[in-house]
Order: C-alpha cells, then sequence, then structure tokens
C-alpha cells in the first residue's frame, strides 16, 4: 500500500512538479543539443503567413517561436484540463507526456509549421468543449472556423479539418443550421480579405500558390522508416491503445460531457492518423495533434488508475520514453 502511494504522490502529489520540470529539461536539452542538425526542410504545405515568416524573421527568432510554441501547447492542455475538469484528479500528466512525445520525435519538435498547427488545433479543440450545450454555440461556430482558417493561413491543409468541425459541433450537441453557416462564415472570412489584397496587389497567382501543394501526397510507406522510427511509432501506438481500452473500460466513472470530450478526441486521433497514413498529412507537420490528443487520453490512465500494475507500467512509460531519446542520437 504504502509503494503505490508513494507512486502516486510522484505522479500526482507536491513532488510531481519539479520531476516534471527536470524530465523535460532533460528531453529538451538531449533533443536540442544532439538532433538540432537535423533542420526542417521546405515545407510542402506552408501557407501563405508561413511563406512571409520565412521572408521576414530571422532564423533564430522562428527557432524561439518554434520552442515558445511547444511550451505554449504544453501549458494549454494544462489549462484545458483546469478549465474543463477532463481528468478526475488535480495532475500535471498531460504536459509530462506531450513533452515526452514531442522530444523523441525531433522533426516534429523542429518543424515550426507543424507546432502552429497544433497549436491553433489545440485552441480549436478548446472552442469544442466551451460550445457543449452552449447558448452561444453559433458563436463558438465562428471561432473554431475563423481560427482553423487562420491557422491554414501558416499550414494549408489545416483546410482539410474543415468536417472536424461539424463532426465536432454535432459531438457537442452545438449542430444547427445556424451554426452550420457560421462556421463556414468564420472560415471564409480571412480568405476573403487576403484575397481582396491579393487582388488589390494584382498577383492572382501569389493567393493560388500555397494551394498548390495540397495536390502532393505522399502515401506513408513503412519501408522509409528506420529501427529508431519504428520503435517510436510502436510505442505510441501501444500507449494509445492502453489508453483509450483504459477509457473505454472506465469512462462510466466520468461524468457525460468528460466521455464527450475524450470521444472528440478520439475522433481527432483516427482522423490525423489516417491522412497521415495516406499521405496528405505530412507526419513531421501533423502528428503534434496525435501527440496532445493521445497526451490527455494517457494522463486519464495513469492518473485515475492507482494500482500497482499502474503505478508499475507509469515507471516503465518513463524509462522507455528517456530510452528512446538516446537511441536515436
Amino acid at each position: 500500500m504504502s509503494g503505490e502511494r508513494s507512486s502516486s504522490n510522484v505522479i500526482n502529489g507536491k513532488y510531481s512538479l519539479p520531476v516534471i520540470i527536470l524530465i523535460s529539461i532533460l528531453c529538451w536539452s538531449i533533443t536540442i543539443i544532439f538532433r538540432a542538425v537535423e533542420t526542417q526542410t521546405d515545407s510542402v504545405t506552408a501557407g501563405l503567413f508561413y511563406n512571409l515568416m520565412q521572408e521576414y524573421f530571422a532564423p533564430v527568432l522562428l527557432t524561439i517561436i518554434n520552442y515558445v510554441l511547444i511550451l505554449g501547447v504544453g501549458l494549454l492542455l494544462l489549462w484545458l484540463n483546469q478549465q474543463f475538469s477532463i481528468i478526475r484528479t488535480r495532475t500535471l500528466l498531460p504536459f509530462l507526456f506531450y513533452m515526452l512525445f514531442i522530444t523523441i520525435d525531433a522533426p516534429a519538435f523542429f518543424s515550426l509549421e507543424g507546432n502552429i498547427a497544433t497549436f491553433f488545433l489545440l485552441i480549436i479543440v478548446f472552442y469544442f468543449f466551451k460550445s457543449y450545450q452552449s447558448k452561444r454555440a453559433i458563436e463558438e461556430a465562428f471561432n473554431i472556423g475563423l481560427l482553423l482558417s487562420l491557422g491554414s493561413l501558416f499550414s494549408g491543409r489545416l483546410l482539410f479539418f474543415i468536417p472536424i468541425i461539424w463532426i465536432g459541433l454535432a459531438y457537442v450537441q452545438a449542430l444547427s443550421a445556424r451554426s452550420f453557416f457560421a462556421s463556414l462564415v468564420g472560415i471564409s472570412a480571412p480568405y476573403w480579405l487576403v484575397f481582396c489584397w491579393f487582388l488589390y496587389q494584382k498577383d492572382i497567382a501569389g493567393f493560388t500558390e500555397s494551394f498548390h501543394s495540397f495536390f502532393q501526397i505522399k502515401p506513408l510507406s513503412f519501408f522509409d522508416f528506420t529501427v529508431a522510427g519504428w520503435l517510436k511509432t510502436c510505442f505510441s501506438g501501444l500507449i494509445t491503445i492502453a489508453a483509450v481500452v483504459n477509457f473505454r473500460m472506465h469512462s462510466f466513472k466520468d461524468k457525460i460531457k468528460t466521455r464527450v470530450y475524450f470521444y472528440l478526441l478520439l475522433v481527432l486521433i483516427l482522423y490525423v492518423s489516417v491522412f497521415m497514413f495516406f499521405g496528405i498529412f505530412p507526419i513531421s507537420e501533423y502528428i503534434g495533434i496525435y501527440y496532445f490528443s493521445v497526451s490527455l487520453f494517457a494522463a486519464h490512465l495513469f492518473a485515475t488508475v492507482n494500482t500497482r500494475l499502474s503505478n508499475v507500467f507509469f515507471y516503465l512509460f518513463l524509462i522507455t520514453f528517456i530510452g528512446l531519446l538516446f537511441f536515436d542520437i
């Protein structure tokens, strides 16, 4: 019993903050020091605003923005959990798990466009949760459409998430004819303004250039995976399956709205996974969306199940992540 209590204190107790900070610093240090040479290749999905950033911002500033976005996503996960009580106990695990996932995946860690897309999608998830049985569903639908459209100006293929808007609104019981059209207005508003600007500049070709990447699709080939890539993929898949199965088995203990939130995240996981598998989403640029969704599921698993087996699994989980960091150096 004392062993279980001790493990629980490390996960959720007074020692959790310094432990999580130390682990996060270690992961960041290893990734930045040993993997920073893997510079990001030219993006094939970059939006109009992203190209402007590359043109006018110094490389060091882009690097700082990238790191701030990664940290921001982790902190937003904590804030999301606090606002909506997604996990029944107070925990910092969503932040920890996201930091672990993103730092063992160097291409995703150094992908500025990918981290921008992840940041926007996480804010959109917040508005989905906020619109659950809300009387302001029309306003929230507009905000979701607007955010998705603004995000796509940095990462063009975010527009492929448009169906998720209506699926998500249906899940949170906020989909109606008015909210549907409000989301369409939100999606079209930024592009209408940008189009007018390019029309004023008599540069329509500049407006359409970013859409050319939509037709550059490369299906995923497992033969291109390294040994480290296979290990990371299998381990991430194992954690996802374990966390989702645990949720399905114990979801009756959660509130109805919490179950709605998690099922929406599950839809997001499946949607991103399918689009990455068929090469519509470049993995390094969109897997961060998968990571933050799985992080909430994994946090739910370890924060709410307090058994000796789950605590052993938690420590093996941490050790494996650290091992994968060093394995791929």
